[in-house]
């Protein structure tokens, strides 16, 4: 996925605008939201059959605080819905519920076919990259701890369009090992 593209549940610029551009925390905050609310369709289902209604709005108001916030707008706008459905307290809050859960569904399915590819970080690839193989082979030898020869470094280094600052940094860098270092530094470019 582009990081600028527009996805239907998922507005990846403005999430990233919101998280100052950081691609590895928008990348922790999506696989949180996975595990925090992927059952929450089923849990506030069973909440409003219950009649707990504020219980059910708890829930649903606190995922739509993140949903707003990481960009999530249609789910937003259907946990907003079915928020103010619950402050009744009565069964016709349940009209509200389909399209709640479709919603989630499709926004949880759109953060799960994100997060099954490359990872976020990688897949978004940076106006830094003039060839992307070039930075792909480059990200994995030093994820994997592996050796950089100065002529494999040059070569790779030279394939990537960077101010020769960045460019000097990032040989430093690989150069005195702090391969954990360069790859911040990469995802930062």
């Amino acid at each position: 996925m582009q990081e600028g593209r527009m996805a239907q549940y998922l507005d990846m610029e403005f999430a990233l605008q919101q998280l100052g551009g950081d691609k590895q925390l928008l990348n922790n905050m999506l696989k949180r939201f996975v595990n925090q609310y992927g059952l929450t369709a089923e849990h506030t289902r069973q909440l409003m059959t219950d009649k707990k209604w504020q219980e059910a709005r708890q829930l649903v108001h606190s995922l739509k605080g993140v949903a707003g916030n990481l960009g999530m707008t249609p789910l937003y706008q259907s946990a907003s819905t079915l928020e103010h459905g619950l402050k009744s307290a009565s069964a016709d809050a349940m009209q509200h519920y389909p399209a709640f859960t479709h919603d989630l569904d499709a926004t949880l399915a759109e953060i799960q076919a994100l997060l099954s590819g490359p990872s976020l970080v990688s897949a978004a690839v940076t106006e830094a990259t003039a060839d992307p193989q070039a930075y792909q082979t480059l990200v994995a030898m030093l994820q994997s701890n592996e050796f950089i020869s100065p002529s494999k470094l040059d070569s790779l280094l030279g394939s990537l369009s960077l101010t020769e600052e960045n460019r000097g940094k990032l040989h430093d860098l690989i150069s005195d090992l702090e391969y954990h270092q360069a790859i911040k530094f990469i995802q930062q470019l």
